[in-house]
């Protein structure tokens, strides 16, 4: 008679380990309650952890590399311009 209930017991949590191997996450996350909240209190943390971690700033310096000149002569060629002017400008914006 012993016999029959160790065996009937080992079947028992043979088929309980089974349909936890069977069932999804969710199903593991409904029947373990402190398990769920455990993992959504780490979570929170980690992310608070993360966000102290983080660079930010409100205005963040950055430098702009690109400059627009235009330059207006009427009455003149392109090549006059870019001798003239352009020649003597560009050698002092370029960084």
């Amino acid at each position: 008679m012993h016999k029959n209930i160790s065996q009937k017991n080992k079947q028992q949590n043979n088929n309980s380990n089974s349909n936890y191997s069977s069932q999804g996450i969710i199903t593991f996350f409904s029947q373990h309650k402190v398990a769920g909240n455990l993992l959504m209190a780490l979570m929170i943390l980690f992310g608070i952890f993360g966000l102290s971690q983080l660079k930010r700033q409100l205005m963040p310096d950055f430098g702009i590399e690109i400059v627009t000149v235009n330059v207006e002569w009427p009455g003149a060629s392109a090549e006059d311009v870019e001798e003239n002017i352009i020649n003597a400008i560009e050698p002092e914006v370029r960084f």
